[in-house]
């Protein structure tokens, strides 16, 4: 489709871990701030806003790209 575009930015990057608790730990040590914690996944973000989502083997959430769209 010629004519479309999308106005936004990646706001975070969901990937796979293999140990939930140390992951978060190791992502600490770089400087990003647990935002929030669950059995099945947890969110770390930088200074600037972008976000790791962490997802251990017994996640339900897939492995993914969160955009944050401001224009479609």
């Amino acid at each position: 489709m010629s004519g479309v575009r999308f106005t936004g930015t990646v706001d975070h990057l969901a990937v796979k871990c293999d140990d939930l608790g140390k992951s978060v730990e190791e992502y600490k040590k770089l400087g990003f701030t647990v935002e929030t914690i669950y059995e099945d996944w947890a969110m770390v973000r930088d200074g600037k806003g972008f976000g790791i989502a962490l997802l251990p083997p017994d996640s339900k959430h897939p492995p993914h790209i969160g955009l944050k769209v401001e224009t479609m």
